[in-house]
């Protein structure tokens, strides 16, 4: 069957726009307030007249024929760490999303790479993605073997004490701190503290509260953790500090409502909190706390209501990567101005080359850094971001398939600035500890030459 693209009706390009943006049929169907078995017939008359099967096959054919406009999203550049791939230039003309399932993205890598590349990403039994069977638990571990490899700048360091995901991990005074999460027995309040100087681990008090899906942030010399999932699975509006110069536990002010799965981002002064699950929904509603008054106030709302995001503080900016919303895994990318309003609200960047949730991310030395996710699909790399260019490049990581829920430190040392990348999951609960040299310091030495008078 030929091509009929140019008897697509006004309504019908409407529409076509709006799947390649990666909405639901319901999200489409909310926009043009007509109904969602309305939306379906329509989809029927494009496939018909486009010749084609699926919402990814209508995308691309769009995309490639000029037939909608989306927001001039260009591939970026790859740096060299690691090739990108070949789904890349066409992924960056999604706005928000990824749309396209896993086995359709392994098609299209079939097809666009060679069969040794398509290997070498996918090259030993659990290194495959695993949905979420519950997105607030990882569930019981498989007995497949994990997919470690040689990677260019990691390396790995010390274990950690129990293998555990879904914890929070900070870096403070010289040390990172694992605090909570899912362990085999269920959740756990455990407090560990590894040495980056010794490489040692300590077992300090544990959190009073046991919870899971959660962040922390270490500001004016405490480690605030706010929430989190309880044993019973419900949302906790608690907020404990640790001060480690004490080594006592406090509470600070209750959020303002009980929150799991959030993006937390760090400040001077205070930390955002951003999206996650409130009992009963994702929400896109985000709070900054200030440590000095000890007082929660309402930002402006993200985008798109969605938990299991990842943000970082850049330049000035509140970043807020990735996420899901119960349907749908984002690449969406967006950024606010870090005053305590955030007074010219979201901002959409570019998004993500991979969709991601249960991933973490960081900034170090004007660059954002993204690692770990495979929420529904494979991921075969991380990400760094540069705001000045607004792109993203990526870099090689030492697991593939899936790293969700894992733990994520920017430290600066005399060598340069490092990544620790600390358990999570992938098939199971993970106790390994990976460091990445995300940049170098060299220091030249200037000898002086004698007179001879």
């Amino acid at each position: 069957m030929e091509n009929d693209s140019q008897s697509l009706s006004e309504r019908e390009l409407e529409i076509l726009e709006l799947v390649s943006t990666g909405m639901t049929n319901q999200q489409i169907a909310l926009k043009l307030d007509i109904s969602a078995n309305t939306v379906k017939a329509h989809l029927r008359n494009i496939f018909g007249k486009l010749a084609v099967e699926s919402r990814t096959e209508a995308t691309r054919y769009a995309i490639a024929h000029q037939l909608v406009t989306l927001p001039g999203l260009a591939a970026p550049a790859d740096d060299g760490d690691e090739p990108a791939p070949a789904e890349a230039a066409y992924d960056a003309t999604e706005a928000y999303r990824r749309a396209i399932p896993a086995w359709q993205q392994l098609v299209a890598l079939g097809v666009a790479l060679a069969a040794g590349l398509v290997m070498a990403l996918w090259p030993r039994q659990g290194a495959r993605a695993t949905s979420p069977a519950d997105a607030f638990r990882d569930g019981a571990p498989s007995q497949a073997a994990v997919a470690w490899q040689e990677a260019p700048r990691w390396q790995t360091e010390t274990t950690l004490p129990t293998p555990r995901s879904r914890f929070a991990q900070v870096a403070h005074g010289g040390r990172l701190y694992l605090i909570a999460g899912e362990t085999e027995s269920g959740l756990t309040g455990r407090l560990d503290a590894y040495d980056l100087a010794s490489g040692a681990w300590e077992q300090l008090a544990a959190k009073p509260t046991a919870v899971a899906n959660v962040k922390a942030s270490a500001v004016a010399g405490r480690i605030y953790v706010p929430g989190g999932m309880l044993a019973g699975g419900l949302p906790s509006d608690a907020m404990e500090a640790y001060d480690p110069a004490t080594g006592e536990w406090n509470q600070a002010a209750r959020l303002p409502v009980a929150l799991f799965g959030y993006a937390l981002i760090a400040e001077d002064d205070g930390f955002w909190l951003c999206g996650g699950w409130n009992g009963q929904r994702y929400v896109g509603d985000t709070y900054r706390y200030d440590v000095a008054d000890d007082r929660w106030e309402s930002g402006p709302p993200l985008t798109l209501p969605r938990g299991f995001a990842a943000g970082a503080l850049l330049d000035g900016r509140v970043y807020v990567t990735g996420g899901y919303d119960g349907e749908t895994v984002y690449r969406l990318t967006e950024s606010l101005a870090a005053d305590p309003s955030g007074s010219d609200g979201w901002q959409l960047r570019a998004p993500m080359r991979a969709a991601r949730a249960g991933h973490e991310a960081v900034a170090l030395e004007g660059a954002l850094y993204v690692v770990g996710g495979g929420w529904e699909s494979s991921l075969a790399y991380g990400e760094r971001y540069d705001p000045t260019a607004n792109a993203w490049a990526t870099f090689a990581t030492p697991l593939v398939g899936s790293w969700r829920n894992l733990g994520l430190a920017a430290v600066t040392t005399s060598r340069g600035g490092l990544l620790y990348a600390a358990g999570g999951w992938n098939d199971g609960y993970l106790q390994s500890m990976q460091a990445y040299h995300a940049t170098y310091r060299l220091y030249l030495t200037v000898e002086k030459g004698g007179s001879d008078g």
